[in-house]
């Protein structure tokens, strides 16, 4: 008898107790050894015949007291593949779709997840004929269970949509996109990695990562290691307006505990991305300038920008920012944590900063008594530098102290309040300073108590 007519009657002795005896079918084809380096698909009379399998195929069911006998009919579906198969299983994975779904199961037991394992392990891709209905099935699915779950189904119900033609689709490829954009950073990070074994097969994989990430960062403010995640894999996909939308956010919209998460990647993204390095560096200046943030989030800001200028080691912007930092003093709420600001201003500028403060010093103690008086607090904090300033600084300091006392009314007491910190006078200043002081007290003896301690100091 020839080879031929051997396997023949053995596949029709097969088909017979496929009916009848199917678990014993089942057992004898579990021992059947495929040749080597050889597949299903490639043996002109292969045991089983597909007729076998597609019978096999087809009692895949909804029973979990069968759960056993469906995984070992997939696994050698897998074994003995043909792509005539796939219209079968897909039918029967709605059938068993459709049968839970109608009693709202919320949970995946046996049966589902082995539904949802054959849709993504499947060698061949799901027909477009059948794709809608198993699509609409596993959505139905995806909208019951909970947690890890709905990542499981979201991967088979990827699959399906993708297999949709392309005017069929509708809101699916949408579905997936706004749901997949709201997950947790693993869950993400999974599903992404999911579609990226997929993008050589087909470019809407592509496409359906791209939609996910500009998705994602849309509202990613409050997730600084979601964005991490997604600028270090996917900045390809991130314009630079959609990186300068999401950092304005956190820059001036987000809790301070979650700003100090964004620290360290707002300063890797302003030394890393020129582009975008102005916009930045101007918006935290107007943060740190702007008048309704916490002295908190004001100064987490403020070393935040002054991280990035110590990373770049940039003299012109260590010049800008320096200058920068030295108008603190001219604001009122940024008054209070000016010197310290100011020393770094010192720091940034180097040998310029003399002749910024200096020049700052003089134009006020050459304006107005009034507006000296009115800016006090301005010429206090630069008192407190007053080792940097220049002998022309010293010298209009000098002068408008000694014009203050002269002139009196509440000048005498700005004056005061700046003599009472022992500042250095000018030389040529000092005998007209001692002059004032002293036709004051001739005026109104009851300045003498508190005017004569500043007196005997410069008689020294």
């Amino acid at each position: 008898m020839r080879k031929a007519e051997v396997i023949k009657r053995i596949n029709e002795k097969l088909n017979v107790l496929t009916d009848k005896h199917p678990q014993w079918v089942i057992e004898v084809l579990k021992n059947i050894k495929m040749p080597k380096n050889k597949k299903y698909k490639d043996i002109r009379k292969p045991i089983p015949s597909s007729a076998i399998m597609k019978k096999l195929i087809n009692r895949l069911n909804e029973r979990e007291e069968e759960f056993e006998t469906s995984k070992e009919i997939f696994s050698l579906a897998l074994k003995f593949w043909d792509d005539e198969y796939i219209g079968d299983i897909v039918v029967r994975c709605v059938y068993i779709l459709d049968f839970y779904n109608q009693r709202n199961t919320a949970i995946l037991n046996k049966i589902l997840n082995l539904v949802l394992e054959m849709i993504e392990k499947v060698p061949s891709r799901i027909p477009g004929d059948r794709s809608l209905g198993l699509a609409g099935q596993l959505w139905s699915l995806y909208n019951r269970v909970q947690g890890d779950e709905k990542v499981k189904v979201m991967k088979a119900y990827s699959i399906a949509v993708c297999a949709i033609p392309r005017n069929q689709v509708g809101e699916h490829t949408t579905n997936i996109i706004t749901q997949v954009a709201s997950y947790n950073l693993g869950d993400l990070e999974e599903m992404l990695k999911f579609i990226s074994q997929y993008k050589k097969e087909n470019n809407w994989w592509e496409e359906l990562e791209k939609g996910i990430v500009i998705r994602t960062i849309q509202n990613i403010h409050n997730s600084p290691n979601k964005f991490s995640f997604l600028y270090k894999r996917y900045r390809g996909l991130i314009n630079d307006d959609n990186i300068g939308n999401i950092l304005s956010k956190v820059i001036t919209q987000v809790a301070d505990g979650v700003f100090i998460k964004w620290e360290s990647q707002i300063v890797e993204i302003a030394v890393k991305e020129g582009s975008l390095r102005e916009f930045i560096i101007s918006s935290l200046k107007s943060m740190v300038e702007g008048p309704n943030f916490k002295d908190e989030r004001r100064i987490e800001a403020l070393n935040t920008l002054l991280e990035v200028v110590d990373k770049l080691g940039n003299n012109n912007l260590n010049i800008q920012i320096g200058e920068w930092l030295l108008k603190f003093a001219e604001i009122p709420h940024l008054q209070q944590i000016a010197p310290k600001y100011i020393k770094k201003s010192k720091e940034l500028l180097g040998r310029k900063f003399k002749i910024s403060i200096s020049s700052k010093v003089g134009e006020l103690c050459k304006s107005s008594l009034q507006a000296v008086n009115t800016k006090y607090s301005t010429l206090n904090i630069y008192l407190d530098f007053q080792n940097d300033w220049n002998a022309q600084a010293l010298l209009f300091f000098s002068e408008m102290l000694v014009n203050a006392i002269q002139i009196g009314d509440n000048f005498v007491n700005m004056a005061y309040k700046l003599l009472n910190r022992n500042p250095k006078i000018h030389r040529e200043k000092k005998l007209d300073l001692k002059d004032a002081i002293e036709s004051l007290i001739a005026r109104s003896p009851q300045e003498k108590e508190r005017w004569e301690p500043i007196l005997k100091s410069l008689k020294k």
